[in-house]
């Protein structure tokens, strides 16, 4: 078997779809959930990620973020920013993607274990 997504009928594969509408979890996408449960769901990791969190930038700079129960963040260190949060939407099963104020860029986050 090919490796790397190689296709020799062309080149290489394009890499599996994700993102919402896509319900193969192992592909990337979020399981097929109710609106109940998706929001029950979007409900539970928004709530693990309120508190303070610090990422190591490398070259002894760091980077620090707070998300509050009320919708506001905090960033600090390399950038620094505040503005309002929620969760735009689950990224698989351990991971939602943040609707930021401000921010251009997408921000997920990927929680480890259940």
């Amino acid at each position: 078997m090919p490796k790397g997504g190689f296709n020799p009928n062309g080149g290489f594969n394009p890499p599996p779809p994700t993102g919402p509408g896509v319900d193969i979890p192992f592909f990337g996408g979020s399981p097929a959930l109710s609106p109940q449960e998706k929001q029950k769901k979007q409900d539970a990791m928004q709530a693990k990620l309120i508190g303070t969190w610090q990422a190591d930038l490398g070259g002894g700079k760091t980077q620090t973020v707070t998300y509050t129960p009320d919708g506001k963040f905090t960033e600090a260190g390399a950038k620094q920013q505040t503005g309002t949060w929620g969760v735009r939407e689950l990224l698989g099963t351990r991971g939602v993607v943040l609707a930021r104020s401000g921010e251009p860029r997408e921000v997920s986050a990927v929680f480890e274990g259940d």
